[in-house]
């Protein structure tokens, strides 16, 4: 180890203009994944956020009295896939309606009553129209007598499942390019500068070293190079982060420790790829010689 470390040391010293190159390289390309992550992290959060917003309100019959809505809303809530399941009372839906329509709760009090409402929230991953569809058919199969209607926005719903979709296909066709663009770089910027040490490799062959005896400074190389490239662009978005917030929200809902462990994801590809690199170059260049 000694030794290559001594000889990595080396080719640093003899070939600064390529290790810097595969340290920009390194930089561009982990950059571009690390916030490809970001964006894809924070703008799932945002479409799970917008579907916790969906509520399905559960209007009960007029005869319901406030006990049996409660009981039926603690029913509700151990259903799989309910996040919460309240009771709103007549005037907690006369204020809420005075304050969307901006006018006195008390001016309108007094032309109808307000049947008691059970308003359920799903978990995100639940805000489907399929499951809302069913989940409220068997609302109304079992509570036929207590329940008068239930409504659920269908538009809006419709809405969260067609950005979702979007963030699947688009988002994860981005993701594969990037990685593929990450690998791609990485090699063609080290293959590059096993090419240009052609009397290392032709000593180091006529001393009758292993192939991986050759290839372990120039991966080395390649390591230092990489890894200063990505400590670099993970610097860069984590200082980044906090300003971009006021720009784009969803930013601020990945946390520092997720984009920590997406620059490590990236440092496990780039050894496994710089490593394999390594020996294939190496055998590629001593091949041609």
């Amino acid at each position: 180890m000694w030794f290559h470390l001594q000889a990595a040391s080396r080719l640093i010293t003899r070939r600064k203009g390529p290790v810097v190159r595969m340290a920009i390289v390194a930089l561009v390309a982990s950059t571009w994944c690390i916030a490809g992550a970001v964006w894809a992290i924070g703008t799932w959060r945002d479409a799970d956020e917008r579907a916790s917003a969906m509520v399905i309100d559960v209007v009960c019959a007029d005869d319901s009295t406030g006990v049996r809505a409660r009981a039926m809303a603690q029913s509700i809530a151990r259903i799989p896939g309910v996040a919460e399941a309240t009771v709103r009372t007549s005037d907690a839906v006369w204020k809420e309606f005075a304050t969307d329509m901006n006018i006195s709760d008390t001016d309108l009090r007094a032309i109808a009553e307000l049947p008691v409402m059970i308003r359920v929230r799903l978990a995100p991953e639940y805000v489907a129209h399929e499951f809302v569809e069913r989940f409220a058919n068997d609302l109304r199969v079992a509570w036929r007598r207590n329940i008068a209607s239930i409504t659920w926005p269908r538009t809006y719903v419709a809405m969260v499942e067609e950005h979702r979709r979007t963030l699947v296909i688009f988002g994860g066709a981005a993701g594969v390019l990037s990685i593929m663009l990450f690998l791609v770089a990485i090699a063609y910027a080290f293959n590059a500068e096993i090419h240009r040490a052609g009397s290392d490799l032709r000593v180091a062959e006529l001393l009758g070293a292993p192939m991986r005896w050759i290839a372990a400074p120039h991966a080395i190389v390649g390591l230092l190079a990489g890894a200063s490239g990505l400590v670099a662009s993970t610097l860069v978005v984590l200082a980044l982060q906090s300003s971009a917030r006021h720009l784009a929200p969803w930013v601020g809902r990945v946390t520092q420790v997720e984009i920590l462990l997406a620059a490590a994801a990236l440092a496990a590809i780039g050894i496994a790829n710089t490593c394999l690199q390594s020996l294939m170059a190496v055998r590629e260049a001593m091949r041609r010689r």
